[in-house]
Parts: structure tokens; C-alpha cells; sequence
């Protein structure tokens, strides 16, 4: 048995019960030297916390994934490993310390920043040795990460994790456009492909059911997309998702790729259909005008198309909101990701939207992208707040579900899965639905026994293939 312990825990995020690649990746740079296992904490209460913390053997360190959506769950396990634990040093990676670093060293006894690859050997020298230093910095110039360890995640978690939305694979890093919202320029402000060969290695070693692309724009590099979903198409996958931008779907090979290969969905941050807005944050890339056709071309191809919609730009109107939902029916929107308009401490361009709009807290823990944390000039907080929930009501509604799907009204089978895939995002939604923000989703039998079903139709789908 391999000594020193290394415990790691992801913390709770929303949407909750996704696979994630940051603690597997750091588990894969460890797992020759020491012995890790990796804790899912969607999955777990607060007041489990000491009882995980203090699970098993002695431990060389405890390390958490920290946002800014999870920092007062990061504050409490980090108390609660004190206690359990006494000596042991917490250790905090991820987008938060990556970004307030100081804040972090308040709360932790060491910070990473950027990505651990980067670190990962003087890292691991150091506590091999016990003598950890208080932060580590990434250099911009890391190294390809290894294959993802799945399989050092507690099997308990790994049953509970909703794997309907696909197990993630990472092929590229960054992103070319510069909308003034989005952390990639502060996470990974260097663009770049990851080599052909390691992706196919990395599909080989960690066999995935149903792959997810979590790439931040697979799009941004043509041959680089049809290559990858290539790859995939060749692996034991029975199909990926991705994310891109919607104009990279505007072409018949890249198109052809994708359905070829088993693509059955593509997330695109559409965010509004107001070219004032979009433009308001730099996204004027997004032709509005094109949305409808693009939309259709891929359905052609039997490609789903998800969305995104910021809440709170510039110019947003009541109307907005209803506009948006009967545009997702009319064109067959498969499900809606809400997101509201922040601009995180730390980043570059929080400075200069403060004569923008005005900032409504100071408190880090709310910049979380569920909470409303700035409103531009004149627009006032009641109508973002109602408009959303107005949304939610109307998209997640079964009646919407069923319009949004008519598109797929000759094949039953296909459509059941729309509607499926649909319903168990919106559950995400729920409290933020009935009144509140939304939360972690925790394991149900609705949604267990969804994601059998879920299998049950895409398994149909690749027999028909």
C-alpha cells in the first residue's frame, strides 16, 4: 500500500453530479507516488464533512477544488479537516485561488494556481518530503495533462454521478473570442490543441460511455474538431456533446463530422437575441440574424442545439425573456442554461465595469454566476429577477418541452430522448423554479431512473446507426 494519503474533494457546484476533470487530473500527476482517493461532496451534508475528513488511514494533505460558488463549503471543510485531521495541510486549487490568491491564503495552508500539471513534480516532491510551500504558481507553459484517474473517485460517488451528460474529455485549451464575462482568458490565456495521439490515448485508457467535450470552444480550430470527433467516433463511446460557437456549426463538413461520429448535442452560449446586448460584452461575434438557420442545418443533421441566456446585460427589456422561450420553441432548443451577468474578483475586467453599471456586493461567495451581482445603467434588479423566473416556468414547463421537440415528431424514440435529456436538466432548476436559487441536485430515483432510461433510448439510436 502506497503511503503518503492523498485526500481529495470536489466540492458542491451547480448543476451538481457532473464528472469533472480537475481532481482526476491532479489524481493522475499523484497517483504514481502516493495513494489518493478523490470524495464527490454533491453528495454528502455539511454535517458529514468531519466524518469524510477523518475516514481512513493518516494523510499527507487534503485538497479542494475551490469557485467562488463553493468558497463557504470550502471554509467549512476546511474547518472541519482541522479538526478531524490536526497538521495535516489543506491545500486549495482551482478558479478562486487561481484569482484571489490572498483571500485563499486566509483560509488555507497552501494555495495552487492555474493549473496543477504545470506544478505537479515540484509539488509532489515537496510533500513527499513534508515541507509544502504556501503557493504554487503554473507558468502558462504546462505540460499535456495525463489521462484523467475516474477510477480513484470513492465508487460510492461514482454510482451517484449523473453521467447522462457525458464522462469529460479535454482536447484543447482556451478560447480566441474575448467575451468580458467569461474566466478562460483568466484560466487559461493561452490557446492551444492538445496532440492527436494523446487525445486518442487518453480515449483508450479511460473508456467513456457517452463522452462530453468540455473543451470551452472545440470550434475554434476546424481541423482540429473534425479530427477529434474522428477520434471519438473510433473509440467505444456511443456519442459525445460538445461546446462551441454556434457559426462553427455553419459548415457541411464540420457538420458531417460531428453526426458521423455519434454527436448527438452541442451547448452554444447564445445568451441573447439583442445585438445590443451581446455586444454590451464583447460577443458581437454571435449573429442573431443567423441563429434560426444555423439552428435548423444542424437538426438536419440530427445534431441537438442547447443554450445558454445571460441574465442582467445591457439593454435586457421584460420582453427579453419571453422572446427568448418562443424563439426555443419555434427553432427546438433541447434545454436552457441560465447564467447571471458577473464579472468575478480578481479578473481584469471587473475594474473596468465599475462605471458600467453598479456592483451590488463585495461578497466573493456570491460572484457563483446563480446570484445577481451587477446591473448595468439603467436597468433595474425586479426585472432581471422576475424575467428569469418567468423564464424558467415557461421553458421548463412539459407543454414547452413538447413544443421545442416537434421538430422530431417522425421519430418517437428520438424525441422521447429530447424530452428526457430536457426534463432531467430542469430538475436542476427546481428550488430556483418554486422560488429560490437553484441548488445541488442530489440523487433521486427520478433522476436515477432517468438516466437508465436515457441509456436505454441512446442505446436505440446507435443500433439504428
Amino acid at each position: 500500500m502506497k503511503e503518503p494519503r492523498v485526500l481529495l474533494f470536489d466540492l458542491p457546484t451547480f448543476p451538481g453530479g457532473f464528472p469533472t476533470l480537475s481532481l482526476p487530473t491532479v489524481g493522475a500527476c499523484l497517483r504514481d507516488r502516493f495513494r489518493v482517493s478523490i470524495r464527490d461532496l454533491n453528495f454528502h451534508t455539511v454535517e458529514n464533512y468531519s466524518a469524510l475528513v477523518a475516514n481512513g488511514g493518516p494523510a499527507s494533505m487534503i485538497g479542494l477544488k475551490v469557485s467562488a460558488q463553493n468558497l463557504d463549503a470550502a471554509k467549512a471543510f476546511t474547518h472541519a479537516s482541522r479538526m478531524a485531521r490536526p497538521g495535516t495541510p489543506v491545500v486549495w486549487g482551482g478558479e478562486l485561488p487561481t484569482l484571489e490568491p490572498d483571500l485563499c491564503s486566509r483560509e488555507a495552508d497552501v494555495v495552487v494556481r492555474g493549473r496543477f500539471e504545470g506544478i505537479a513534480d515540484a509539488f509532489g516532491e515537496d510533500l513527499a518530503v513534508g515541507r509544502l510551500s504556501s503557493r504554487y504558481q503554473a507558468n502558462g507553459g504546462e505540460p499535456v495533462p495525463p489521462p484523467p484517474a475516474f477510477d480513484l473517485i470513492d465508487e460510492n460517488d461514482a454510482a451517484q454521478t449523473l453521467k447522462y451528460f457525458g464522462t469529460p474529455l479535454e482536447t484543447s485549451l482556451g478560447c480566441p473570442e474575448g467575451c468580458a464575462f467569461c474566466l478562460v482568458h483568466e484560466m487559461q490565456p493561452q490557446t492551444r490543441t492538445l496532440p492527436l495521439s494523446k487525445i486518442e490515448e487518453d480515449l483508450a485508457r479511460v473508456p467513456r460511455e457517452f463522452v462530453n467535450v468540455v473543451d470551452y470552444n472545440l470550434g475554434q480550430n476546424k481541423e482540429h474538431l473534425i479530427q477529434v470527433a474522428g477520434a471519438i467516433g473510433r473509440s467505444r463511446a456511443k456519442g459525445f456533446s460538445a461546446e462551441l460557437c454556434l457559426e462553427a456549426l455553419d459548415d457541411e463538413q464540420v457538420l458531417s463530422a460531428l453526426a458521423v461520429n455519434g454527436c448527438q448535442f452541442v451547448y452554444c452560449g447564445l445568451e441573447s437575441l439583442s445585438e445590443r446586448s451581446l455586444q454590451s460584452v464583447a460577443k458581437g461575434h454571435n449573429r442573431v440574424a443567423d441563429y434560426r438557420r444555423i439552428v435548423g442545418r444542424a437538426h438536419a443533421y440530427g445534431i441537438e442545439i442547447a443554450s445558454g441566456f445571460i441574465l442582467g446585460l445591457e439593454g435586457t427589456t421584460p420582453g427579453d425573456f419571453d422572446a427568448f422561450v418562443d424563439f426555443a420553441e419555434e427553432v427546438g432548443i433541447l434545454y436552457l442554461k441560465l447564467t447571471y451577468l458577473t464579472f468575478n474578483p480578481g479578473t481584469r475586467v471587473r475594474q473596468a465595469m465599475e462605471g458600467q453599471g453598479r456592483f451590488l456586493t463585495d461578497a466573493v461567495e456570491d460572484f457563483d454566476g446563480n446570484s445577481l451581482t451587477f446591473l448595468p445603467k439603467g436597468l433595474e434588479a425586479s426585472v432581471v429577477e422576475d424575467g428569469a423566473q418567468r423564464m424558467l416556468e415557461r421553458f421548463y414547463s412539459v407543454g414547452s418541452a413538447w413544443r421545442r421537440s416537434r421538430h422530431l415528431s417522425a421519430n418517437p424514440a428520438r424525441r422521447g430522448e429530447f424530452l428526457l435529456l430536457s426534463s432531467l436538466f430542469g430538475r436542476f432548476y427546481d428550488s430556483w423554479i418554486s422560488g429560490g436559487l437553484p441548488c445541488v441536485a442530489r440523487k433521486s430515483w427520478g433522476m436515477r431512473g432517468g438516466e437508465r432510461l436515457l441509456t436505454t433510448l441512446r442505446g436505440m439510436r446507435i443500433a439504428r446507426v
